[in-house]
């Protein structure tokens, strides 16, 4: 879809909506809302997000980023790897005194992805200490384990007291709210 399809505001709306990853950020860095509420923002950024003008543009926009950055599933599931399966012991022998790594013209590319931190600081009396960190080994076993469907999904129920039906006041409702409950259909 040629972006001449979308007002300026709007093209400006999925750029915005990319950089924040929120609709109504997004609604926010494209239009003028100073005068609108919190709930009206959204309600105005849901219905952009609804537009499948927008969502094409988006999606566009995003395989666009994806592409010129050579992302792919297979590359974000090996770094992940790097990560998940990385061991002190390949960058050097340690013991309870310390470590000696290894240089790092003798570590892998894949040994490097998965360093997190490694910084030299000149102490007192001219001793060096090194600060080296991986990156958080479970964090990535956990979004492989996702990525993998290892994790079932959890099942949440909500009920009233006593496990019944969970009580609605209606006396505060609109008509067009009550019609809604009426039909079992949520405003969320």
């Amino acid at each position: 879809m040629a972006n001449g399809d979308l007002t300026p505001k709007q093209e400006k709306f999925c750029h915005a909506y990319l950089a924040t990853g929120s609709a109504s950020e997004a609604y926010r860095q494209s239009y003028k809302t100073d005068k609108m509420n919190p709930a009206s923002v959204n309600r105005e950024a849901k219905a952009l997000t609804d537009d499948p003008k927008i969502t094409t543009r988006i999606e566009t926009l995003q395989a666009r980023t994806l592409k010129k950055y050579d992302v792919t599933a297979d590359r974000i599931i090996a770094e992940y790897a790097r990560i998940a399966f990385s061991n002190l012991e390949d960058y050097g022998p340690w013991s309870k005194s310390g470590i000696v790594l290894k240089d790092s013209s003798e570590l892998t590319k894949e040994q490097k992805a998965a360093v997190a931190e490694f910084q030299m600081v000149r102490g007192q009396g001219g001793v060096t200490n090194v600060k080296f960190k991986l990156h958080d080994k479970k964090g990535a076993l956990d979004s492989l384990s996702k990525i993998m469907g290892l994790y079932a999904p959890i099942k949440q129920e909500h009920s009233g007291p006593g496990g019944g039906p969970i009580p609605i006041s209606t006396e505060e409702m609109t008509d067009e709210e009550l019609s809604l409950v009426a039909r079992g259909v949520s405003n969320n």
